[in-house]
């Protein structure tokens, strides 16, 4: 099933590309909400999801000239979220690997006995 971006997203994606921020502010007040949804709900981490939303908005528009969506907008912005969501999953299991504090043997006893 192909899913085809909608006439008012290619509207606002080429008024993005013209610098349009009224653009930007329609494109962010009708997905930021579901985005960071979708961020939470993985995360269960209010700043984390937080975060990511205000990334991917700037992203969105410092790359608004050479953007390219071939599927709907909402499609590709979720797409960008789970990508982060689970970078950031993958950060924290590796931090956690490398945290890992190995904790002796209580029932070992290295004294000596004299």
């Amino acid at each position: 099933m192909t899913i085809n971006i909608n006439h008012i997203d290619v509207e606002l994606l080429n008024r993005l590309r013209e610098n349009d921020t009224q653009a930007f502010e329609s494109i962010y007040k009708k997905y930021w909400q579901n985005l960071y949804l979708t961020a939470f709900s993985i995360l269960k981490d209010k700043q984390a999801a937080e975060e990511i939303i205000q990334d991917l908005f700037i992203q969105l528009w410092n790359k608004r000239a050479t953007i390219s969506v071939t599927v709907s907008l909402n499609a590709y912005l979720s797409a960008c979220v789970k990508h982060e969501v689970f970078r950031i999953i993958r950060k924290r299991i590796a931090e956690l690997d490398t945290n890992e504090v190995i904790q002796p043997d209580k029932t070992y006893n290295c004294k000596s006995s004299a």
